[in-house]
């Protein structure tokens, strides 16, 4: 993730077995390499549809997770036009988010 003067803000890499779109797939030892080929490539052209765009980014209601900084959380809580990214990291879904009031992102994991 880059701001607009083109700084770094993010960087993270993915398993490309994180893109599989179809979780029979993820942890199926008898499905062909050509099978999992496909459903990763199904992923990397959904990965930045306009259902992974949520906003508000944070719900009001939302509790704060433990891991996130509690300024920069209730920033983001009361910015309502926030927006999230929600995508795929291995281990489930997470949320990238960005504040502007502290020029920075935070990852939720949902």
């Amino acid at each position: 993730m880059l701001s607009s003067a083109g700084d770094t803000l993010r960087h993270e890499v993915l398993p490309a077995t994180a893109l599989i779109s179809d979780r029979t797939l993820r942890d199926n030892q008898s499905a062909s390499v050509r099978d999992k080929e496909i459903s990763i490539l199904r992923g990397m052209n959904d990965f930045f549809a306009a259902s992974h765009f949520v906003q508000p980014a944070v719900p009001a209601t939302a509790t704060q997770p433990a891991e996130v900084d509690t300024q920069a959380w209730t920033s983001l809580r009361s910015d309502p036009r926030a927006i999230g990214f929600d995508y795929p990291n291995g281990t489930g879904e997470t949320r990238l988010v960005y504040s502007k009031q502290f020029n920075k992102t935070l990852v939720i994991n949902l």
